[in-house]
């Protein structure tokens, strides 16, 4: 199965093939001046995106259906396109996907370890993504007062929107786990 390593130079291709479309589109709508022009213009630009796009998911397809029947064993490929993470097309539905499954699988330490650690990648982040929602839900579930401490710990130097994320994620998994709110307000 790909590495990260591999989805993630999986995921640069596709969105460059993004960009280099989109950049194209836009040049060749400004010149023709309408829509439709733009867009016979730009096919092979399309057709380069979607190529790329298919190679993603191609590489992803086995381990996505092996994971989604159940596979515990597939948890790890399945983590290995979670940390990735390079926003392309369709991207953040899956990846929200795979989070809400997580939610039922059986986890062991190093992958809850690795689960933890993108989510302190997002919160340090200053993008809003689709999935992480559906992230913070998970971290209900196996988030420690370790985890917490790391999240309170994340830089705010990148201004409101990260401490927002940290403060976000640090009160939906309290919300949700009556242990580490006694945990956290009993001395120590």
């Amino acid at each position: 199965m790909p590495t990260v390593e591999r989805y993630r130079e999986l995921l640069r291709n596709a969105q460059q093939a993004s960009a280099t479309h989109l950049s194209a589109y836009e040049a060749a709508r400004s010149k023709y001046g309408s829509n439709k022009k733009g867009h016979e213009a730009t096919t092979h630009e399309l057709a380069e995106h979607f190529r790329s796009l298919g190679l993603l998911y191609e590489a992803l397809a086995p381990a996505e259906k092996r994971f989604l029947a159940g596979d515990v064993n597939a948890c790890d490929d399945i983590i290995n396109f979670l940390e990735a993470d390079i926003p392309v097309s369709r991207s953040g539905y899956k990846k929200e996907k795979f989070y809400r499954k997580l939610k039922s699988v059986k986890l062991d330490r190093g992958q809850v370890t690795r689960l933890q650690g993108i989510a302190i990648a997002r919160c340090a982040s200053t993008e809003q993504r689709r999935e992480d929602s559906e992230l913070r839900r998970l971290m209900i579930r196996l988030a420690d007062t370790e985890f917490l401490r790391r999240i309170a710990d994340v830089p705010d130097e990148a201004g409101a929107r990260v401490r927002h994320k940290k403060s976000l994620m640090i009160e939906v998994v309290l919300e949700g786990r009556k242990d580490l709110r006694t945990k956290l307000k009993s001395p120590k």
